[in-house]
């Protein structure tokens, strides 16, 4: 936790200590000189002690949590050849218990709650009059938006899309765009948003081009990003839509946490296509398995770091950006509303190694971003895994740096 500056000119030397650490400290500066010098402290209430030994001294002095003290010396032969920092008081229970903190926090993201911003979010509120609770949508000529009460995925009700070839001015058959968006929501503090949304379609052989969109306002102009599944748009392969039910997500890490509203998610049928969506959820705390295993790691190092007197590395990395996110916005209290499980998955969402979008570009022609598909329900759990996966002891051993006491 100590930086020790020196710089000598002519006849003198001078230096200077900080201390970087929330921690007071004794520190003691060991000088050889073959000369008598005088030290001048620059801070007044801390002179410290001079201890001279033949050809060496040790200056001793007190200092405070991210204190600063230095000085000169009367002689320009002066060789700072090592310095030694002790706590004035125990740093390790406090470390000890932040670290728990951490720890607890991370646990909690594999059982993430979703937000409860959408009104009908598993579409049972009845369709009224062209219109649907807790959504909007487009109407017009080879549109259908409808309730279908015997499709659900746990539960009666699905949403219905189907977009039919019409014949247009220029006498042409075209397919209508259909979309469908939520009611508009505050957007994340965490900067981060997963919708999720269980998709089947009773013909894989016919894909639609279906897209998982996420728009708003930004500075008060568009933003809109999207996934593709189903069909390609742009000839990039693209999860294709099963018959049975599954369920597919959509990731976004770097929403912008200033000048955003307005949020909105939703689906676009780009063209003609015949899907179910049911069970739709929206996450501001959904990590992927790699983003919890290097949370783990990096608290493994913290623990090895404190046990092996490295209190300053370990507290660098609990002052550090994730520590402080999962403090802001993960409780230390167990949830009150977990996330559902996926049948032959263990607790909590996983995305089995899935890819995880790059952040697309804005805007209606924004390229579009990869979706996650997570394991169907009634598949088993082991299509998902990899085969070569390491079993646990392997995978601790891989969180661990290879060289904690460098």
């Amino acid at each position: 936790p100590l930086v020790v500056r020196s710089l000598t000119r002519g006849n003198k030397t001078w230096f200077y200590l900080v201390n970087d650490s929330p921690w007071p400290l004794k520190v003691e500066l060991e000088m050889e000189c073959p000369e008598i010098f005088q030290l001048d402290s620059y801070a007044a209430d801390r002179p410290g002690k001079l201890k001279r030994q033949a050809s060496r001294s040790i200056w001793t002095v007190e200092m405070q949590a991210y204190d600063l003290v230095g000085g000169e010396l009367s002689s320009g032969k002066v060789k700072l050849a090592t310095w030694r920092a002790t706590l004035s008081q125990p740093a390790e229970p406090a470390l000890q218990d932040r670290i728990r903190e951490v720890q607890i926090r991370a646990s909690a993201l594999r059982e993430p709650q979703p937000l409860d911003v959408l009104a009908n979010p598993s579409f049972e509120l009845p369709h009224e009059a062209g219109r649907l609770p807790g959504w909007t949508h487009s109407a017009g000529p080879g549109i259908t938006v409808s309730i279908d009460e015997t499709q659900g995925y746990k539960s009666a009700a699905a949403l219905h899309l189907v977009s039919t070839a019409t014949p247009s001015a220029s006498g042409k058959r075209l397919a209508p765009i259909i979309w469908v968006r939520s009611s508009p929501f505050p957007p994340p503090k965490t900067g981060r948003l997963s919708l999720l949304a269980w998709v089947r379609m009773d013909d894989p052989s016919q894909q639609p081009k279906l897209r998982l969109a996420v728009e708003g306002k930004l500075d008060g102009k568009p933003f809109y990003r999207r996934a593709n599944i189903g069909a390609s748009e742009d000839g990039q392969a693209v999860r294709p839509i099963q018959r049975q039910w599954s369920p597919y997500r959509f990731p976004l890490t770097d929403l912008p946490l200033d000048g955003l509203s307005d949020i909105q998610i939703g689906f676009d049928l780009m063209g003609e296509g015949n899907v179910y969506i049911d069970q739709v959820s929206v996450y501001d705390l959904w990590f992927a398995d790699n983003e919890r295993d290097e949370l783990v790691k990096n608290i493994a190092t913290a623990r090895l770091q404190l046990s092996s007197g490295q209190v300053a590395e370990c507290e660098r990395f609990l002052d550090s950006y994730w520590p402080r996110f999962l403090q802001d916005h993960v409780p230390l209290t167990a949830p009150r509303v977990a996330a559902p499980q996926l049948q032959g998955q263990p607790s909590g969402p996983n995305s089995r190694g899935a890819p995880v979008a790059s952040p697309p570009r804005r805007g209606p022609f924004a390229k579009r971003a990869d979706v996650e598909i997570l394991p169907s329900e009634s598949a088993p759990a082991e299509v998902a895994e990899n085969p070569d996966k390491p079993g646990m002891m392997e995978r601790m051993k891989s969180w661990l740096p290879r060289n904690p006491f460098r």
